[in-house]
């Protein structure tokens, strides 16, 4: 085992152990409706019938009734911070953890700067939102699914499950921005670079949300923005426009996806700090990773689903706190952009000479597979 190998494995532990200790020590630094989400999931009548937290606990029922045989009663969740509490956190945590260490295992980040302070962000700071029950778990592991796919250069299998499984999940979850979310994917997979055909699809779906606008598909994103947390947060997105006419509301989404980009209005809380750094760090690599669709499959898929996550966030996400609890879906795909910056597979500094020696060894030299 090499020098390398070892200090890969202990940084790996470092991470995951501040992730431990980040969760026992969230319930102290968070408002005590934070927890607010993970009591209605574990504690909704299971249904594929009803809403999203319904739907979400019929497909998270065996974590739940394994808590449940332990002795804990999970209708008391976060009534106290107490040893119950933490149990059901450190299932969650483990559960999490597990299939991100063995992704480590395969492709082991070599530790710098740039990818220090992500990494820390995302095991660290991110345990708060990732190990407590959360309905983030099934598209954390749809991700995982899909990652371990495109890490084995199934590409083909990739692309069918991706687009399947979270389609279907969108449509039966009732969460309909990952229909959105796979829309964009897709669109941008056929579109093959031409940015003609990229700019007539976003003109289509602008010309499907002006014929849908004032109807009751569109309340679903204004109940999404649920005005009761704006007291408990101090992270709330405010809009620019009048949300009310369809102008509006589309300047308003478009100036929320550059702000949940480059959130630098967070920086009015040094608290938030981290995120911002964080977030500034992987929109960096999202961009240098979309320049990759010709010399790097695996880096540029990586790249689309951040981006076209996030637009579909852009749509309804009321805060920042929302924001990054949902950027679990992307925890996968994010770990490999900063792996493959790592690898300098993406470089901040490559010029299109250096990209194309790296294509062209990659051509000869493994089972590269360019789309």
């Amino acid at each position: 085992m090499t020098k390398e190998h070892i200090n890969s494995i202990l940084f790996f532990m470092l991470l995951s152990l501040g992730g431990l200790a980040f969760m026992f020590i969230n319930p102290y630094i968070n408002h005590h409706k934070f927890y607010i989400d993970s009591y209605t999931l574990m504690n909704s009548t299971p249904s594929l019938d009803a809403g999203s937290f319904e739907s979400s606990n019929l497909l998270t029922l065996p974590i739940t009734n394994f808590i449940k045989t332990m002795g804990v009663d999970v209708s008391r969740y976060a009534f106290s911070i107490d040893a119950p509490f933490h149990f059901t956190n450190i299932v969650y945590y483990f559960l999490f953890m597990l299939p991100i260490g063995l992704m480590w295992k395969f492709k082991p980040v070599k530790i710098n700067l740039v990818t220090l302070i992500p990494l820390s962000v995302l095991f660290i700071l991110f345990a708060s939102f990732y190990a407590v029950p959360t309905k983030e778990i099934i598209p954390f592991y749809i991700s995982m699914i899909c990652v371990y796919l495109l890490i084995g250069r199934k590409h083909k299998t990739f692309l069918f499950i991706i687009i399947l499984m979270f389609t279907i999940y969108g449509f039966v979850i009732g969460r309909y921005y990952f229909v959105l979310f796979m829309g964009i994917f897709t669109l941008h997979l056929l579109a093959k670079g031409n940015r003609k055909v990229i700019i007539i699809g976003y003109c289509s779906l602008l010309t499907i949300a002006l014929f849908l606008f004032d109807t009751p598909a569109f309340q679903l994103l204004y109940k999404a923005r649920a005005t009761s947390i704006i007291s408990i947060t101090d992270s709330w997105i405010h809009l620019w426009f009048n949300d009310s006419s369809f102008i509006g509301f589309i300047s308003n989404r478009i100036t929320i996806f550059i702000r949940l980009l480059f959130p630098f209005n967070l920086l009015t809380s040094f608290k938030y700090l981290p995120f911002v750094i964080f977030q500034l760090i992987v929109t960096l690599l999202m961009f240098k990773g979309l320049k990759l669709r010709k010399t790097n499959f695996e880096v540029y898929i990586c790249a689309l689903v951040v981006w076209a996550f996030t637009i579909a966030q852009g749509i309804f996400e009321p805060d920042y706190g929302s924001y990054f609890r949902h950027k679990l879906t992307c925890f996968p795909f994010i770990y490999l952009l900063i792996y493959s910056y790592s690898k300098k597979d993406i470089n901040i500094s490559y010029s299109n000479k250096k990209i194309f020696t790296n294509y062209k060894e990659n051509k000869n030299n493994s089972k590269f597979d360019p789309i």
